[in-house]
């Protein structure tokens, strides 16, 4: 049985996220893997529009980075 790959990963991810929280909630943060300080940063919901996006990137391109998006992250102190 092969395994899967990332993008299938990430869809049957993004599914089982969807089921969870409903499309309003379901925001995914895609990041450059060569980023920094916020550059090139991207918040989608949709899955087409997801794999859309990775799809266009020139081949050879960097990674990306995606990420379900949290709404409310915590911010701890540090030391």
């Amino acid at each position: 049985k092969p395994e899967l790959s990332e993008l299938d990963a990430f869809a049957t991810c993004h599914a089982a996220r969807e089921a969870d929280t409903g499309v309003v909630h379901n925001a995914w943060i895609l990041k450059p893997s060569d980023g920094g300080k916020g550059e090139g940063i991207v918040i989608m919901r949709g899955l087409d529009a997801i794999l859309d996006f990775l799809r266009s990137q020139p081949e050879g391109s960097i990674s990306w980075v995606v990420q379900a998006y949290i709404e409310r992250p915590l911010l701890l102190p540090g030391g």
